[in-house]
């Protein structure tokens, strides 16, 4: 659900901005299935290889599904789900973290997909549970972004007072004019953060 958003950050950059944004996104993947796709294993090369100053991801849209560990398949959404699901965000958060390093986790947007907003209460508090204990880690509201009134819309005004499309066909995957809303929640708290406003 995140695939927009370096494309979002490189359109909204000012020119000039000594910043380099590296894409590296892969869809139908989450943390539920590291045997499909080892999101930490990734991670910690990214980490190795590129040593960013800040870290902007996103989980979930396909993670509504049950885990498999070592002692056997945890049944989606029960407390032992949960449990596990903010193990593995903390796990996710731990090969991040560095001196001087910081993280935008970029929080589910509205969707029309049943799973992701039955599962969405147990998904975001296992996200603020670990965000909350690390001060370098802040939590981006999409919906903010994507659904001020609170209700699932796929237009919004743009900056020129026409409707821009916010969101894919499917309902469930921001666009790249929704990505730039998303971006626009955080980019101003990240170039103060690098001093990179003045």
């Amino acid at each position: 659900l995140v695939g927009w958003i370096a494309p979002a950050l490189k359109q909204e950059l000012l020119a000039g901005d000594p910043v380099e944004v590296i894409d590296d996104w892969k869809g139908s993947t989450g943390l539920v299935r590291p045997d499909f796709f080892d999101w930490p294993a990734r991670i910690e090369a990214d980490m190795a290889e590129h040593d960013p100053d800040v870290v902007v991801l996103g989980f979930g849209g396909n993670d509504t599904q049950n885990l498999t560990t070592d002692d056997g398949i945890l049944l989606l959404g029960t407390p032992e789900w949960k449990a596990e699901y903010q193990r593995r965000i903390g796990e996710v958060l731990d090969l991040i973290e560095a001196p001087g390093r910081t993280v935008y986790w970029i929080g589910l947007p509205l969707t029309t997909s049943d799973p992701i907003e039955t599962l969405r209460p147990v998904m975001t508090g296992a996200i603020e549970a670990e965000l909350d204990t690390r001060p370098w880690a802040h939590l981006i509201d999409t919906r903010e972004a994507l659904a001020p009134d609170g209700t699932l819309t796929s237009e919004l005004t743009g900056d020129d007072g026409q409707m821009v499309t916010t969101m894919a066909p499917d309902q469930i995957h921001p666009s790249l004019d929704g990505g730039v809303l998303i971006v626009r929640e955080f980019l101003p708290e990240l170039l103060h953060e690098r001093k990179l406003d003045a």
